[in-house]
């Protein structure tokens, strides 16, 4: 029988050779927020595991559309490599995304960090603040840890995305 660690671990090494993560990504959420629909009206929101998910959909869309010459993104819609968990934080009330992505090798590293901040300033579950967004570099095996194996901390079971198989690397 295989135990939850070691499922855990193999998941991890699996998604390691998969994704290939160069960047490592941390996102603060809102807890809720206003929404007005067509109409004027407005209501409130409180997030959970699926509007997270919406939003991180959203930020990985976004995110994949602003690096793709428009002609291509029409054609293909090809999105990054990628994958992230929801965690709530230690007291269970500062929502917020672990996302591992690989950078197309035609995007610089600084051009890359800025399409990110960008992008996820943008999004409406994003707290608005310079802070809400944390992108590090990520070297394979950092300090003995892999962007996976951070991700999955909390378990397989919080895995948003593992990939898209029509995500072939996005070029121009």
């Amino acid at each position: 029988m295989i135990s939850k660690k070691q499922l855990g671990h193999l998941a991890s090494v699996a998604l390691d050779k998969e994704m290939e993560a160069t960047h490592m990504v941390t996102l603060s959420l809102m807890k809720s927020r206003q929404i007005v629909d067509t109409n004027g009206l407005q209501s409130h929101c409180r997030g959970d595991d699926v509007i997270y998910g919406q939003a991180f959909d959203g930020f990985i869309r976004s995110l994949s559309k602003s690096l793709t010459l428009k002609s291509n993104w029409r054609r293909n819609r090809p999105m990054l490599h990628s994958f992230g968990s929801i965690e709530n934080g230690a007291c269970g009330n500062e929502p917020h995304l672990h996302i591992g992505l690989k950078k197309p090798d035609f995007v610089s590293d600084d051009a890359f960090i800025s399409a990110i901040k960008f992008t996820a300033l943008g999004n409406p579950w994003v707290i608005k603040s310079p802070h809400s967004v944390n992108v590090r570099v990520w070297t394979p095996y950092q300090d003995g840890n892999s962007v996976s194996k951070y991700i999955m901390k909390n378990g397989i079971d919080r895995i948003l995305y593992i990939g898209r198989k029509q995500v072939a690397a996005i070029s121009h």
